[in-house]
């Protein structure tokens, strides 16, 4: 079963943002993000790749033709991107942003929670 999640970042005055299908909890699109993706340049990259079916495809694994994704990032309004609401809109659980004062924070779609990220075991 998929942990989908949402992943963005502040450019500008608009928020770009790619969707991620799979390992979208905090242990492990989270993980990732605060341990490769940890600068405003990295987390730019990661975003300018488009959608993903996993953050980081595990190691000898061979997606199927329906698990790549294609589209490029999303750009969307920060008013637009702050209603956290629309991310429902796939199934997404977790919303991922990144903030140049304190690095990634995550909001669980589903207990309305919003902190800082950190790596977890």
């Amino acid at each position: 079963m998929a942990t989908r999640s949402r992943i963005g970042i502040q450019i500008g005055d608009k928020v770009h943002h790619i969707y991620c299908h799979w390992d979208g909890y905090p242990e492990g699109v989270g993980n990732e993000l605060v341990t490769r993706f940890n600068s405003r340049e990295l987390a730019e990259g990661l975003i300018k790749l488009g959608n993903r079916s996993w953050l980081v495809q595990p190691e000898g694994y061979t997606p199927a033709s329906d698990e790549l994704y294609d589209e490029p990032a999303e750009i969307v309004s920060k008013e637009y991107w702050s209603d956290y609401t629309i991310h429902t809109r796939c199934g997404e659980e977790y919303v991922y942003e990144w903030r140049d004062d304190v690095g990634w924070i995550v909001y669980d779609v589903y207990n309305g929670e919003r902190y800082p990220l950190t790596v977890m075991k």
